[in-house]
């Protein structure tokens, strides 16, 4: 038996897929970026609409209110033109689908498995990540690899047998996925609580601003900033899909669990191809609901 190769990380897989990541991180943060100006912006021009600054003829709050939606609406604007968001779920996919293919390649699973010649396997690999990058074409700008799509790691670890190609897919694919879709439900749940509590204590706000003014104890439009805080929160809120993506990674960190739990029940080289597939075939329905759900809310 041979001894365990190292642990392959991120740098070890194809140089399409970490430029897809990196593709994906950036179009995600500008994405956000604009989005978030847009509603911070939106929230400024309600604000200062509801009083007047100066005297004579000329109002600061309006000039500010003025500056305020007009910018949001080229916030808006730069959105709709350049679109992020579909460049942030495309891009996630390709590296998402090229990651599923090499790690099936570097531990043997799959269509990858033993039994055919080493040629037609990288042959078919990069068929494969052709047909990923053709997807791209056309809808979002390509990113620009750097380095070996097959690297030097991955033909390693292949190279190995399969108690040790199993060490290596259960520590740093398996336990790595449900270490990341375990700490992200969490994450999105206790955000999901932060955003839904702000909306409720800016509606509550709203409510005691709309009483005082009807009691006539306040001139200032309360109860319009603090409706309009509430819904900025939701609408941001329903940006990140904090509620949907902690219940679908809950979900895949439940099944990416059962699938680690029978690893070392798998027997040759024939089951492992199929373990390896039905466990590849978890992680990627997973990115395809999220992906379903990114068009979905772009859509609406």
């Amino acid at each position: 038996m041979s001894a365990a190769p190292a642990a392959i990380t991120d740098e070890d897989l194809p140089a399409f897929f970490r430029a897809s990541d990196a593709a994906a991180k950036e179009a995600q943060r500008r994405f956000l970026f604009w989005t978030a100006l847009m509603l911070a912006l939106s929230l400024v021009a309600a604000v200062f609409g509801t009083f007047a600054i100066g005297g004579g003829d000329f109002d600061w709050a309006g000039l500010v209110t003025l500056l305020g939606l007009a910018c949001a609406t080229f916030a808006a604007f730069w959105l709709v033109r350049t679109n992020p968001n579909r460049r942030w779920y495309d891009s996630r996919a390709a590296a998402e689908s090229t990651k599923s293919l090499a790690w099936q390649y570097t531990v043997c699973g799959g269509d990858f498995g033993r039994g055919r010649d080493d040629s037609e396997v990288r042959a078919d690999l990069v068929d494969r990540l052709k047909a990923i990058r053709r997807q791209l074409e056309g809808a979002t700008p390509l990113p620009l690899p750097h380095g070996d799509e097959i690297t030097q790691r991955m033909n390693d670890i292949r190279a190995s047998d399969l108690e040790a190609r199993r060490s290596v897919y259960a520590k740093d694919r398996i336990r790595d996925q449900h270490r990341f879709y375990s700490d992200n439900a969490q994450k999105n749940e206790k955000w999901r609580k932060r955003w839904w509590s702000g909306s409720i204590v800016m509606q509550a706000f709203g409510l005691i601003g709309a009483l005082l003014k009807m009691l006539g104890k306040l001139d200032i439009e309360l109860a319009g900033i603090a409706i309009t805080a509430a819904v900025a929160i939701t609408a941001w809120s329903r940006t990140r899909a904090h509620e949907e993506l902690a219940e679908a990674y809950a979900v895949t960190a439940h099944e990416v669990n059962e699938i680690g739990a029978t690893i070392n029940d798998v027997i040759g080289e024939e089951q492992w191809a199929t373990y390896v597939a039905n466990a590849e075939q978890a992680f990627s329905r997973e990115h395809t609901l999220w992906r379903a759900r990114r068009r979905q809310l772009t859509a609406e």
